[in-house]
C-alpha cells in the first residue's frame, strides 16, 4: 500500500511541532528512504 506524499509531509510537520529533535530528523530520513524505495519498486 502506497503512502501519499501529503501524509508523509503532514507527519514530518507533526514531528517537528512535537519537538522530538534530531531523532525525528534521522527517523524522517529513514522514512523518506523507505518511501523512495517504494516509489522506485512501484514504477
Amino acid at each position: 500500500m502506497e503512502i501519499p506524499a501529503p501524509i508523509v509531509i503532514f507527519w514530518i510537520f507533526i514531528f517537528c511541532k512535537i519537538g522530538i529533535g534530531h531523532y525525528s530528523f534521522f527517523y524522517t530520513k529513514k522514512l523518506l528512504n523507505h518511501f523512495n524505495l517504494n516509489l522506485f519498486f512501484c514504477h
